[in-house]
Protein backbone atom coordinates (compact mmCIF):
# COMPACT_ATOMS: atom_id res chain seq x y z
CA UNK A 1 0.00 0.00 0.00
CA UNK A 2 0.82 3.40 -0.97
CA UNK A 3 0.92 6.36 1.75
CA UNK A 4 -2.81 7.94 1.41
CA UNK A 5 -3.38 11.06 3.79
CA UNK A 6 -2.59 13.95 4.78
CA UNK A 7 -3.56 16.43 8.00
CA UNK A 8 -4.03 19.44 8.72
CA UNK A 9 -4.98 21.53 11.93
CA UNK A 10 -4.90 24.51 9.58
CA UNK A 11 -7.85 26.07 6.35
CA UNK A 12 -7.79 22.08 4.74
CA UNK A 13 -8.01 19.74 7.59
CA UNK A 14 -6.42 16.64 5.64
CA UNK A 15 -3.86 17.70 3.72
CA UNK A 16 -1.02 17.95 6.47
CA UNK A 17 1.04 14.75 7.54
CA UNK A 18 0.56 12.00 4.82
CA UNK A 19 3.62 9.94 5.96
CA UNK A 20 3.30 10.73 9.60
CA UNK A 21 -0.53 9.43 10.10
CA UNK A 22 -0.35 6.95 6.92
CA UNK A 23 2.90 5.42 6.99
CA UNK A 24 2.52 5.11 11.19
CA UNK A 25 -0.79 3.48 10.05
CA UNK A 26 0.66 1.01 8.24
CA UNK A 27 3.44 0.08 10.62
CA UNK A 28 0.95 -0.04 13.46
CA UNK A 29 -0.89 -2.61 11.27
CA UNK A 30 1.81 -4.28 10.43
CA UNK A 31 3.16 -4.90 14.04
CA UNK A 32 -0.99 -5.58 15.34
CA UNK A 33 -1.28 -8.36 12.66
CA UNK A 34 1.74 -9.30 11.89
CA UNK A 35 1.30 -8.97 8.22
CA UNK A 36 3.34 -7.33 5.48
CA UNK A 37 2.96 -4.03 4.17
CA UNK A 38 4.54 -2.23 1.64
CA UNK A 39 4.53 1.75 1.88
CA UNK A 40 6.42 4.99 1.26
CA UNK A 41 8.27 6.26 3.84
CA UNK A 42 8.35 9.23 1.78
CA UNK A 43 7.89 12.56 3.91
CA UNK A 44 5.17 15.17 3.61
CA UNK A 45 6.14 18.14 1.30
CA UNK A 46 6.47 21.47 2.55
CA UNK A 47 4.44 22.80 -0.47
CA UNK A 48 1.55 21.46 -2.97
CA UNK A 49 0.28 22.86 -5.90
CA UNK A 50 -3.27 22.35 -7.60
CA UNK A 51 -3.32 21.75 -10.83
CA UNK A 52 -7.08 21.64 -12.55
CA UNK A 53 -7.98 18.29 -13.42
CA UNK A 54 -9.55 18.22 -16.64
CA UNK A 55 -11.29 14.59 -16.75
CA UNK A 56 -12.56 14.08 -13.30
CA UNK A 57 -14.62 10.60 -13.86
CA UNK A 58 -14.07 10.63 -10.00
CA UNK A 59 -17.04 13.52 -9.70
CA UNK A 60 -19.61 10.77 -11.32
CA UNK A 61 -19.37 8.41 -8.18
CA UNK A 62 -21.83 7.90 -6.22
CA UNK A 63 -20.27 9.34 -2.52
CA UNK A 64 -18.33 12.22 -4.30
CA UNK A 65 -21.71 13.34 -6.15
CA UNK A 66 -23.87 13.35 -2.93
CA UNK A 67 -21.48 15.47 -0.92
CA UNK A 68 -21.07 18.06 -3.98
CA UNK A 69 -25.15 18.19 -4.21
CA UNK A 70 -25.15 18.49 -0.70
CA UNK A 71 -23.76 21.71 -0.56
CA UNK A 72 -25.03 22.85 -3.55
CA UNK A 73 -28.51 22.77 -1.51
CA UNK A 74 -26.51 25.16 1.04
CA UNK A 75 -25.75 27.74 -2.14
CA UNK A 76 -22.17 26.79 -2.47
CA UNK A 77 -20.81 27.28 -5.84
CA UNK A 78 -18.36 25.21 -8.36
CA UNK A 79 -14.70 26.63 -7.99
CA UNK A 80 -13.70 23.29 -9.43
CA UNK A 81 -12.10 19.80 -9.64
CA UNK A 82 -8.31 19.66 -9.01
CA UNK A 83 -5.13 17.49 -8.85
CA UNK A 84 -2.29 17.74 -6.29
CA UNK A 85 0.78 17.17 -7.98
CA UNK A 86 2.54 16.18 -5.01
CA UNK A 87 -0.08 13.19 -4.21
CA UNK A 88 -1.26 11.42 -7.15
CA UNK A 89 -3.56 9.47 -5.26
CA UNK A 90 -5.71 12.23 -4.00
CA UNK A 91 -8.26 14.44 -6.01
CA UNK A 92 -10.35 17.21 -4.73
CA UNK A 93 -13.26 19.79 -5.56
CA UNK A 94 -13.69 23.46 -4.25
CA UNK A 95 -16.60 25.20 -3.38
CA UNK A 96 -17.44 28.73 -1.89
CA UNK A 97 -20.14 30.25 -0.19
CA UNK A 98 -19.83 34.13 -0.27
CA UNK A 99 -22.74 34.96 1.62
CA UNK A 100 -21.52 32.85 4.57
CA UNK A 101 -18.03 33.70 3.45
CA UNK A 102 -16.86 30.04 3.66
CA UNK A 103 -15.13 27.64 1.37
CA UNK A 104 -15.97 23.46 1.52
CA UNK A 105 -13.53 20.80 -0.17
CA UNK A 106 -14.73 17.41 -1.24
CA UNK A 107 -11.86 15.13 -1.10
CA UNK A 108 -11.67 11.87 -3.15
CA UNK A 109 -8.81 9.09 -2.51
CA UNK A 110 -8.04 6.13 -4.05
CA UNK A 111 -7.72 4.17 -0.70
CA UNK A 112 -9.98 6.39 1.67
CA UNK A 113 -12.55 7.12 0.13
CA UNK A 114 -14.64 10.32 -0.01
CA UNK A 115 -14.29 13.20 2.74
CA UNK A 116 -15.17 16.89 3.45
CA UNK A 117 -13.92 20.12 5.30
CA UNK A 118 -15.72 23.40 5.90
CA UNK A 119 -13.15 26.44 6.38
CA UNK A 120 -13.38 29.75 7.40
CA UNK A 121 -10.94 32.35 7.31
CA UNK A 122 -10.52 35.06 9.31
CA UNK A 123 -8.96 39.05 8.62
CA UNK A 124 -7.27 39.21 11.30
CA UNK A 125 -5.12 35.18 10.30
CA UNK A 126 -6.63 32.61 12.14
CA UNK A 127 -8.56 29.73 10.66
CA UNK A 128 -11.61 27.24 11.93
CA UNK A 129 -11.88 24.29 9.55
CA UNK A 130 -15.01 21.43 10.58
CA UNK A 131 -14.35 18.02 8.84
CA UNK A 132 -15.23 14.50 8.62
CA UNK A 133 -12.27 12.73 7.93
CA UNK A 134 -11.74 9.72 9.50
CA UNK A 135 -8.47 10.45 11.28
CA UNK A 136 -6.67 14.31 12.07
CA UNK A 137 -7.80 14.59 15.22
CA UNK A 138 -4.65 12.79 16.43
CA UNK A 139 -2.38 15.73 15.70
CA UNK A 140 -0.99 19.56 17.85
CA UNK A 141 -2.89 22.08 15.82
CA UNK A 142 -1.21 25.16 14.87
CA UNK A 143 -1.37 28.24 16.42
CA UNK A 144 -4.40 30.55 15.55
CA UNK A 145 -5.98 27.53 14.51
CA UNK A 146 -9.23 25.78 15.27
CA UNK A 147 -10.65 22.80 14.41
CA UNK A 148 -13.51 20.23 14.81
CA UNK A 149 -13.57 17.03 13.84
CA UNK A 150 -16.49 14.38 13.79
CA UNK A 151 -16.34 11.56 11.45
CA UNK A 152 -20.08 11.26 11.44
CA UNK A 153 -21.03 14.37 10.47
CA UNK A 154 -22.98 14.47 7.24
CA UNK A 155 -22.42 18.19 5.14
CA UNK A 156 -26.01 19.35 6.79
CA UNK A 157 -24.31 18.88 10.07
CA UNK A 158 -20.36 20.17 8.75
CA UNK A 159 -22.53 23.72 7.73
CA UNK A 160 -24.54 23.70 10.53
CA UNK A 161 -21.52 23.32 13.08
CA UNK A 162 -19.52 25.87 11.00
CA UNK A 163 -22.29 28.45 11.18
CA UNK A 164 -22.72 27.88 15.16
CA UNK A 165 -19.18 27.62 15.98
CA UNK A 166 -17.29 30.35 13.81
CA UNK A 167 -17.85 33.33 15.86
CA UNK A 168 -18.34 36.97 15.02
CA UNK A 169 -15.73 37.62 12.17
CA UNK A 170 -14.81 39.59 10.50
CA UNK A 171 -13.54 36.71 7.72
CA UNK A 172 -12.10 37.47 4.48
CA UNK A 173 -14.43 36.78 1.63
CA UNK A 174 -13.49 33.71 -0.61
CA UNK A 175 -13.51 33.53 -4.57
CA UNK A 176 -12.89 31.07 -7.10
CA UNK A 177 -10.16 32.69 -8.52
CA UNK A 178 -7.60 32.63 -5.22
CA UNK A 179 -9.48 29.43 -4.20
CA UNK A 180 -5.79 27.63 -5.47
CA UNK A 181 -3.39 30.24 -3.98
CA UNK A 182 -5.49 29.90 -0.82
CA UNK A 183 -5.02 26.13 -0.33
CA UNK A 184 -1.54 25.86 -1.40
CA UNK A 185 -0.53 28.96 1.02
CA UNK A 186 -2.91 27.60 4.02
CA UNK A 187 -1.23 23.75 3.49
CA UNK A 188 2.56 25.70 3.57
CA UNK A 189 1.85 28.05 7.18
CA UNK A 190 1.05 24.42 8.73
CA UNK A 191 4.14 22.91 7.11
CA UNK A 192 6.05 25.81 8.12
CA UNK A 193 4.96 25.39 11.27
CA UNK A 194 5.69 21.73 11.59
CA UNK A 195 8.76 21.98 10.08
CA UNK A 196 9.87 24.32 12.74
CA UNK A 197 9.08 22.59 15.14
CA UNK A 198 10.95 19.40 14.47
CA UNK A 199 8.40 17.10 13.11
CA UNK A 200 5.86 14.30 14.80
CA UNK A 201 6.07 14.11 18.48
CA UNK A 202 5.67 10.93 20.50
CA UNK A 203 2.88 12.12 22.34
CA UNK A 204 0.84 12.52 18.37
CA UNK A 205 2.28 9.28 17.58
CA UNK A 206 0.57 7.72 20.60
CA UNK A 207 -2.59 9.22 20.62
CA UNK A 208 -2.86 7.66 16.67
CA UNK A 209 -2.19 4.16 18.28
CA UNK A 210 -4.93 5.29 20.89
CA UNK A 211 -7.27 5.84 17.90
CA UNK A 212 -7.21 2.69 16.21
CA UNK A 213 -7.02 0.42 19.72
CA UNK A 214 -2.92 -0.54 19.55
CA UNK A 215 -1.69 -1.13 22.71
CA UNK A 216 2.19 0.20 22.18
CA UNK A 217 4.70 0.37 24.87
CA UNK A 218 7.25 3.01 24.69
CA UNK A 219 9.62 1.09 22.90
CA UNK A 220 7.41 0.91 19.95
CA UNK A 221 6.74 4.71 20.70
CA UNK A 222 10.07 5.63 20.93
CA UNK A 223 11.00 3.43 17.36
CA UNK A 224 7.93 5.11 15.57
CA UNK A 225 8.92 8.31 16.34
CA UNK A 226 12.88 7.62 15.30
CA UNK A 227 11.67 6.20 11.85
CA UNK A 228 9.40 9.44 11.74
CA UNK A 229 12.38 11.98 12.58
CA UNK A 230 14.69 9.93 9.88
CA UNK A 231 12.17 10.68 7.12
CA UNK A 232 11.25 14.36 8.14
CA UNK A 233 15.31 15.07 8.67
CA UNK A 234 15.68 13.44 4.78
CA UNK A 235 12.87 15.16 3.39
CA UNK A 236 14.15 18.51 4.98
CA UNK A 237 17.53 17.47 3.72
CA UNK A 238 15.72 17.15 -0.24
CA UNK A 239 13.68 20.28 0.54
CA UNK A 240 16.63 22.29 1.35
CA UNK A 241 18.57 21.30 -1.74
CA UNK A 242 15.69 22.43 -4.15
CA UNK A 243 15.64 25.77 -2.44
CA UNK A 244 19.64 26.33 -2.68
CA UNK A 245 18.94 25.06 -6.78
CA UNK A 246 16.26 27.52 -7.82
CA UNK A 247 18.41 30.14 -5.67
CA UNK A 248 22.22 30.01 -6.14
CA UNK A 249 23.98 31.69 -8.63
CA UNK A 250 26.77 29.17 -9.23
CA UNK A 251 27.74 28.75 -12.28
CA UNK A 252 26.13 25.97 -14.02
CA UNK A 253 29.41 24.08 -14.48
CA UNK A 254 30.62 24.03 -10.68
CA UNK A 255 26.78 22.83 -9.97
CA UNK A 256 27.12 20.04 -12.36
CA UNK A 257 30.46 19.03 -10.68
CA UNK A 258 28.91 18.92 -7.31
CA UNK A 259 25.55 17.77 -7.88
CA UNK A 260 25.58 14.18 -7.13
CA UNK A 261 27.56 14.82 -3.93
CA UNK A 262 25.59 17.40 -1.86
CA UNK A 263 23.45 17.09 1.39
CA UNK A 264 22.27 19.31 4.11
CA UNK A 265 22.68 20.14 7.65
CA UNK A 266 19.69 21.55 8.50
CA UNK A 267 18.47 22.89 12.09
CA UNK A 268 16.24 20.36 12.58
CA UNK A 269 18.56 17.34 13.01
CA UNK A 270 18.99 16.53 16.44
CA UNK A 271 22.39 15.97 17.53
CA UNK A 272 22.09 12.77 18.97
CA UNK A 273 20.93 11.72 15.17
CA UNK A 274 23.65 13.53 13.54
CA UNK A 275 26.22 10.49 13.10
CA UNK A 276 23.66 8.57 11.76
CA UNK A 277 22.71 11.17 9.01
CA UNK A 278 26.24 11.71 7.92
CA UNK A 279 26.89 8.33 7.73
CA UNK A 280 23.58 7.50 5.10
CA UNK A 281 25.07 10.18 2.90
CA UNK A 282 28.66 9.44 3.28
CA UNK A 283 29.18 6.20 4.73
CA UNK A 284 31.91 5.31 7.94
CA UNK A 285 34.08 3.34 8.38
CA UNK A 286 33.80 1.47 12.55
CA UNK A 287 37.08 3.45 13.49
CA UNK A 288 35.62 6.62 12.05
CA UNK A 289 32.18 6.46 13.59
CA UNK A 290 33.72 5.68 17.25
CA UNK A 291 36.04 8.64 16.75
CA UNK A 292 33.23 10.62 15.98
CA UNK A 293 31.30 9.51 18.78
CA UNK A 294 33.53 10.72 21.36
CA UNK A 295 33.23 14.23 19.88
CA UNK A 296 29.34 14.10 20.14
CA UNK A 297 27.88 16.60 22.50
CA UNK A 298 24.14 16.29 22.38
CA UNK A 299 23.76 19.87 23.92
CA UNK A 300 25.71 21.51 21.34
CA UNK A 301 24.16 23.44 18.07
CA UNK A 302 24.14 21.06 15.27
CA UNK A 303 26.34 23.41 13.38
CA UNK A 304 28.46 24.07 15.76
CA UNK A 305 28.95 19.75 16.51
CA UNK A 306 29.03 19.03 12.40
CA UNK A 307 31.71 21.67 12.37
CA UNK A 308 33.88 19.76 15.07
CA UNK A 309 32.98 16.62 13.34
CA UNK A 310 34.25 17.51 9.95
CA UNK A 311 37.32 19.10 11.19
CA UNK A 312 38.62 15.67 12.00
CA UNK A 313 37.82 13.36 8.81
CA UNK A 314 39.89 12.64 6.51
CA UNK A 315 40.90 14.90 3.59
CA UNK A 316 39.35 12.55 1.09
CA UNK A 317 35.84 12.63 3.13
CA UNK A 318 35.94 16.42 4.37
CA UNK A 319 32.91 18.27 3.76
CA UNK A 320 33.05 21.95 1.87
CA UNK A 321 30.40 24.46 2.38
CA UNK A 322 28.68 26.26 -0.84
CA UNK A 323 25.86 27.77 0.16
CA UNK A 324 22.79 28.68 2.76
CA UNK A 325 19.77 28.36 2.91
CA UNK A 326 16.97 29.68 5.10
CA UNK A 327 13.20 27.74 3.72
CA UNK A 328 11.87 25.22 4.81
CA UNK A 329 14.00 25.46 7.47
CA UNK A 330 18.08 26.86 7.98
CA UNK A 331 20.34 24.95 6.14
CA UNK A 332 23.94 24.94 5.51
CA UNK A 333 24.56 23.05 2.08
CA UNK A 334 28.10 21.10 1.87
CA UNK A 335 29.34 19.08 -0.83
CA UNK A 336 31.89 16.24 -0.32
CA UNK A 337 35.00 15.27 -1.85
CA UNK A 338 36.90 18.42 -0.82
CA UNK A 339 39.89 18.09 -3.52
CA UNK A 340 38.24 18.27 -6.31
CA UNK A 341 37.30 21.70 -5.42
CA UNK A 342 40.68 22.69 -5.00
CA UNK A 343 42.08 21.29 -7.98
Amino acid sequence: MNIFLQVTGGIFLFIVAVAFVAALYFKFKWKKLKEQFSFSEKSTPSHIHLIPDEAPDWLKENATNRAISAFHSFEFTDVGAFRIKEMPMLNLFGLIQPQEQMMAVVYKHESVGVWADIAVMYENGEEFTVSNAPMGQELDTRPNVRKLFDKTWDELQLFKTAIEERGSGPYKSPSAEEFPRVFEESYARDMTWRNRRGGPTKEEIRRVAENMDIDFDEDQIDEAHAKTMESTMDQLNDECIQQFVETTPMPVSEWESIRDDIFTIHEKIPPHMLLEYLDSYIGFSEEQMDDMESLTDPDMPIFELFQRINEILPDELKLRKVGEVSEPVRGEIYAGLADKFDS
